[in-house]
């Protein structure tokens, strides 16, 4: 029995050395009513993808886009995507439409600014920012959100009209982004490009309760090679429940930052550095608490990789009592207890399974020394 007991502690250990690498997905949550997925895909080529499950119900849940600029030129002021972040205080952004530049300008600073023509649709806390294109495109399509997190995905009132007109017609225009290129529509994929690119995206689901935002790298060999727009619609169909996807501004605008709570850029842009984009779309949500259950990694398993969770977050997302929760649903590890200091080294979930193992390695051993031995008949 002991034997069937290492063994199995053996494979664990071998599976925590094992990076998360190709043909895995982490998921994990980071604020209340968002879900992120990673995945790392090996067929039918090397893919990074990061898809952010937005549940329109949460508390807390609101959205941002990038303003008018007013009288400066063109229709917005361009920015990165961690700068939107940080200044808008959203948790989660990408990168937003197609746009042309609209020249320059001396900006806060005395810095210079950039400012964006943008092509297509947008609406920003109820201000129009850029109207329909107005070129007779059967595919152009948009999202938006009103005040109340009530999501519409939106095509032009009349395709060669430049105007704010849209239908449905009763969707109340708040915050909204448009693009030529509705890949999803009532179910059905009208996606056409068949040209590998990184590749920003939303979709939507069919009940409107969930809003889908997704980046996928590209041009990196070793890391990610880029999707057809085909492959996005399908994975947002298939795996994700979508009915309705627009296709926005990829290639080396594709971004999506996170603000957890250090703004950082979670995808890794093909440029090899950010870009100035024309807009952005962001969420606001609320930090999740700790758990009370003592599954402090949110991976549905109670075990000692929580322990190391929950030392590095001690004084800041937890505390001794969310410990003692953990330790009632677990039991103790090498280093805890009640009144462990902050500073004490923090093992590695591998270090753990190897301390675990060593114990019932060490329980096996002495169990078969105090074994009586039969006599000799």
């Amino acid at each position: 029995m002991w034997r069937r007991i290492l063994a199995v502690m053996t494979l664990a250990v071998l599976a925590a050395f094992t990076s998360p690498a190709c043909g895995a997905t982490t998921v994990t949550h980071p604020f209340i009513g968002i879900t992120h997925y990673e995945r790392f895909e090996t067929s039918p080529r090397e893919l990074a993808i990061h898809v952010i499950e937005i549940d329109l119900n949460a508390p807390g849940i609101s959205f941002v886009t990038t303003p008018s600029n007013g009288a400066k030129p063109g229709d917005t002021t361009r920015q990165r995507t961690s700068d939107f972040v940080q200044q808008t205080g959203a948790q989660i952004a990408i990168n937003g439409t197609f746009y042309a530049s609209a020249g320059s300008g001396v900006g806060p600073g005395d810095g210079t600014e950039y400012y964006a023509d943008l092509t297509y649709f947008a609406y920003s806390a109820g201000v129009g920012v850029s109207t329909w294109s107005g070129t007779g495109d059967p595919d152009e399509r948009g999202i938006n959100v009103d005040q109340n997190n009530n999501a519409t995905f939106i095509r032009p009132f009349a395709i060669n009209q430049a105007n704010y007109q849209t239908r449905p017609t009763g969707a109340s225009l708040y915050n909204g982004i448009g693009t030529y290129d509705g890949i999803l529509i009532n179910g059905v994929i009208t996606a056409t490009d068949t040209n590998l690119h990184p590749r920003t995206a939303m979709g939507l689901t069919d009940d409107k309760s969930k809003l889908f935002l997704m980046t996928v790298d590209g041009r990196q060999p070793g890391w990610s090679m880029g999707m057809t727009t085909i492959e996005m619609a399908q994975m947002l169909q298939n795996d994700y429940g979508c009915s309705d996807a627009i296709n926005l501004d990829g290639g080396g605008s594709t971004t999506m930052a996170f603000a957890d709570p250090t703004v950082r850029v979670v995808n890794r842009p093909s440029d090899g550095s950010e870009r100035l984009h024309g807009n952005n779309f962001g969420v606001l949500a609320l930090p999740t608490p700790p758990p009370d259950n003592g599954d402090y990694n949110n991976d549905g398993t109670i075990d000692a990789a929580d322990y190391v969770v929950w030392r590095k977050g001690l004084g800041t997302a937890f505390t001794q009592t969310d410990f003692d929760v953990w330790r009632a649903n677990f039991g103790q590890t090498a280093g805890s207890g009640s009144g462990a200091s902050a500073d004490t080294p923090v093992p590695e979930p591998a270090s753990a399974l190897l301390l675990m193992l060593g114990a019932a390695f060490g329980i096996c051993s002495r169990r078969r020394v105090a074994s009586p031995v039969p006599s000799a008949r």
